[in-house]
């Protein structure tokens, strides 16, 4: 499967370059969470206008307006927007210990795909548990998030698809039962770079 990942600031944005009858998926990655559960555009000019970085695509300016007109365009294409990022995730622990803020991130995510007319959603939380890069984690992380994930597929239904990037190994320490939802999950992506950095004693190649 080829997928291709679109952000707000990326290079890549120059959407009549991408062969797109050759892309089975597509994810804007460039929405974040809030301290509130809503979700943010992490550069909103990026995404709703043009600059020297990105063209008008069929008369619509600005990636992510974009995103429904090459949906409608490419009949095998799959269009996902992607929620959280090294950037856009850091809210995700204390928004998914809280019951309220949960629903409003369910329904800020239903609320969003059908107005940019998406297929799914791709969660990417890359540091749950505790001793992330800010500190902000919690050893409830993993549970949190699999009542996360119930509760979204319940709201959005067989019509859309949950997507879920995650580390490919233990990140400091931390694990979760991810098994208990990945019935409700679509596609897995790992990220690899977590096998060594800055925490190792020593340096590994």
């Amino acid at each position: 499967m080829n997928v291709r990942y679109l952000s707000g600031d990326d290079s890549l944005s120059y959407l009549s370059d991408i062969p797109f009858e050759l892309v089975d998926e597509l994810t804007w990655s460039g929405v974040g969470v809030t301290p509130e559960g809503e979700l943010e555009v992490l550069d909103r000019y990026l995404a709703f206008s043009i600059s020297d970085r990105h063209e008008m695509f069929e008369g619509v300016p600005g990636t992510l307006n974009q995103l429904s007109v090459i949906n409608k365009k490419h009949d095998n294409l799959t269009v996902l927007l992607g929620v959280g990022g090294y950037l856009g995730g850091r809210n995700f622990s204390q928004v998914l210990a809280s019951n309220n803020k949960r629903a409003v991130l369910v329904s800020e995510i239903k609320s969003w795909l059908i107005r940019y007319q998406l297929d799914g959603v791709e969660l990417d939380w890359r540091d749950p548990g505790p001793g992330g890069p800010d500190g902000q984690g919690s050893p409830e992380d993993g549970l949190n998030y699999n009542q996360f994930v119930q509760e979204l597929s319940k709201a959005l239904g067989p019509d859309y698809l949950i997507n879920m990037t995650l580390p490919a190994k233990a990140v400091f320490g931390y694990d979760w039962p991810v098994a208990n939802v990945q019935h409700l999950i679509n596609h897995f992506y790992l990220v690899s770079w977590f096998f060594h950095g800055t925490w190792d004693k020593v340096t590994k190649h």
